[in-house]
């Protein structure tokens, strides 16, 4: 959804319209990934995910 360090080798992050869009269209649920931290995971929520997978969110980093 937005830019990340992990996900950089598979291209531009899409956005939210389009995780709207796959929420919109799916008939499972969808998780936000990309980018995702505790600031966005209600935004996620808004656009229809149905939870959010993250890895700096609930990885500790020492150089903060």
């Amino acid at each position: 959804i937005l830019a990340t360090p992990s996900k950089e080798s598979f291209g531009p992050p899409l956005g939210w319209s389009a995780l709207a869009t796959a929420t919109g269209a799916a008939s499972i649920p969808i998780l936000a990934i990309g980018g995702i931290d505790r600031e966005h995971a209600a935004a996620a929520r808004a656009h229809g995910a149905a939870g959010i997978a993250a890895i700096r969110a609930f990885v500790r980093n020492e150089a903060r």
